[in-house]
């Protein structure tokens, strides 16, 4: 019975991460050209960044853009708001679903659903 809760409780919490990250990446997509396309320039505009041109532009945009990482593990580095928000999102978005119930999210996933399916029979 607890230990159960317990476990969706911390299964709901590393979704809802996940999906905070998903969104964030949905929102940069929407630049032109997309932010991990490409290594940013340094700061005199002559190369680019050292630590991107050692990886690759996904991987800087991950560890950099997104989660900001710090240099060393003495600084803790602080909160992303960006990632923060996008989380604040994911629970608005489980809490409307919780509350509108059961009945009103199994049709938006019939429609969802069937759309998803369209596509992919388009793209055959």
């Amino acid at each position: 019975g607890v230990a159960s809760m317990f476990v969706s409780f911390l299964v709901g919490l590393y979704y809802n991460t996940i999906i905070a990250c998903v969104m964030w990446y949905f929102f940069n997509s929407f630049q032109e050209p997309l932010p991990w396309n490409d290594c940013p320039l340094n700061d005199n505009r002559t190369d680019y960044v050292e630590e991107c041109a050692k990886s690759s532009p996904v991987d800087y945009f991950w560890y950099r853009e997104t989660l900001n990482i710090s240099t060393s593990i003495e600084d803790s580095g602080s909160i992303q708001w960006w990632l923060l928000l996008c989380l604040t999102c994911a629970w608005g978005v489980l809490y409307v679903c919780t509350i509108r119930g059961i009945e009103t999210t199994g049709k938006v996933l019939c429609l969802g659903s069937t759309f998803y399916e369209m596509r992919l029979i388009m793209l055959l």
